[in-house]
């Protein structure tokens, strides 16, 4: 019989690869990978086009994800005996993940690293020329940092009268800021330990930075502290004509803003006698009975201050014979002091009492208007007819000479026949010869490492003979608003 023909055998229809499913450990990495690139690019345009560094650090967590990801899954396939695969369409997710998490990871922080870097460096830098300007006694270039920068862009440094007229309050206010007022009393004599940038935060067009440091000077340590604003280039300012180019810079201030840290000074023995001598002046011209006080009373207790606390060379008798007068009570307390009247009384307050605040002597008008202010309405404490200004004309300037131990109060002189005032400072001198001496031995022994933060026990219980020497002002009128019961004070709310 025939043979039969073989029949061909029929190929196997199961797949030669076994089914391996993909590990949802790396889909995950992949996910988180593939993430990051998308919102990196997507807030990367949109920075770009607002002109603005991408300052999302919260971004880094998804790389992060991805690379703990990552290494679960390599290790979770090499674990499964064939059973898990990180490769899918091709791709293989683990590396993928890998790398794209680590490289994007690592460009991102060295770009957030170098934005840190820059901000800390220019603040540091704008910081620290700030308080050199301060240092210095350059109060104008420093006054004109505080301004927003596209407001100081038209402002000259040398041009004192337009400063003091157009921010008026703002400029007086910087003017006795704590940080300047110490750089006045300690000329050439402040060094400034290099600060640091605290910490910064950016906002839309803004970057804000806190700065501190320590200023040393014979008075002490004085530690400070304040914030810096820097605009973002390509960011229109409210007053510049133009968008500013590049990163500028503004130091913050406000009117009665602290720079120092008052709780953290350290003075030395001279810095303690320096503050009791500015307390006692102050109390001498501007506490409850003092020399302010005294002068608003009337016109026969001016011609008595000028006899007890003004001339150079007063009159005893006279004196005792007003005091004595005044016992008597026959009179108002007032008409008694008139007793003290000398032929030099006027001509004194007329050419030697009143001068410019750079000590000049004013012109033959001022000194009649003063002359005519003094005998009809004196002088007043600060507030008393310029609405706020308790709160603007605040602080003492405390100056030493060879001869004298000088310092400046704030008063207001309201202006002879008008309702209005003019600012002014009321010159305390002390020309005691031992406190002189005392001062200057204190001086030159001063050491900021044996300084203390409490007071010793017999400050403020020292008194100290002190002279108003003059009153320093442009009389310079300052209008007054009228307000509630109290009668019209002044402009500045």
């Amino acid at each position: 019989m025939p043979e039969s023909t073989p029949v061909p055998a029929l190929g196997s229809t199961a797949d030669t690869t076994p089914y391996v499913s993909v590990s949802w450990v790396s889909v995950g990495a992949a996910t988180a990978a593939g993430l990051f690139l998308g919102l990196l690019f997507a807030f990367g345009i949109v920075a770009f086009r607002e002109k603005k560094p991408l300052l999302l650090p919260e971004l880094m967590i998804l790389p992060v994800i991805a690379i703990v990801l990552s290494f679960a899954a390599r290790k979770l396939i090499q674990n499964s005996e064939g059973t898990r695969t990180g490769i899918l369409f091709g791709v293989d997710l683990v590396k993928s993940s890998w790398w794209v998490a680590l490289v994007g990871g690592l460009g991102f922080s060295a770009y957030l690293f170098a934005i840190d870097y820059s901000v800390r460096r220019d603040a540091a830098h704008q910081a620290e020329q700030w308080v050199g300007f301060v240092l210095a006694d350059d109060v104008n270039r420093a006054f004109l940092r505080t301004l927003e920068p596209g407001r100081r862009a038209s402002l000259s440094p040398d041009n004192t009268a337009q400063l003091q007229a157009e921010f008026g309050p703002g400029y007086l206010a910087f003017e006795q800021a704590d940080l300047v007022l110490l750089a006045k009393r300690n000329p050439g004599a402040c060094t400034f330990s290099t600060g640091v940038v605290k910490d910064w935060l950016y906002q839309p067009g803004t970057t804000k930075c806190t700065f501190t440091g320590t200023v040393k000077c014979p008075e002490g340590s004085f530690p400070i502290e304040f914030e810096l604003r820097g605009i973002e280039g390509g960011v229109k300012s409210e007053m510049a004509k133009s968008d500013l180019v590049g990163r500028q810079w503004a130091i913050s201030f406000q009117p009665g803003q602290k720079y120092i840290l008052q709780d953290k000074i350290s003075r030395t023995a001279y810095g303690w006698r320096m503050a009791e001598l500015e307390r006692s002046a102050e109390t001498a011209a501007r506490g409850a009975g003092g020399f302010l006080d005294a002068a608003a009373v009337g016109p026969g207790m001016r011609a008595f201050l000028y006899q007890s606390q003004i001339t150079p060379t007063p009159d005893p008798k006279l004196l005792e014979r007003a005091i004595v007068a005044s016992h008597a009570r026959l009179w108002s307390f007032d008409l008694p002091m008139a007793f003290t009247i000398t032929p030099d009384y006027s001509p004194y307050i007329q050419n030697q009492f009143i001068r410019h605040r750079d000590g000049s002597e004013p012109s033959a008008e001022m000194k009649e208007l003063f002359l005519r202010t003094w005998m009809e309405n004196g002088l007043l404490p600060p507030g008393r007819r310029i609405k706020d200004n308790e709160k603007t004309d605040v602080h003492s300037i405390v100056t030493i000479t060879d001869i004298a131990i000088e310092v400046r109060v704030p008063c207001e002189i309201p202006l002879y026949g008008s309702g209005t005032a003019a600012r002014g400072r009321l010159v305390m001198i002390c020309t005691e010869p031992e406190v002189l001496a005392e001062l200057r031995t204190l001086r030159a022994e001063a050491s900021n490492e044996q300084g203390t933060t409490s007071p010793p026990d017999s400050f403020g219980k020292r008194p100290f003979r002190w002279r108003v020497a003059r009153v320093e002002s442009d009389l310079r009128e300052v209008k007054v608003m009228p307000t509630g019961p109290g009668g019209p004070r002044g402009p500045g709310g």
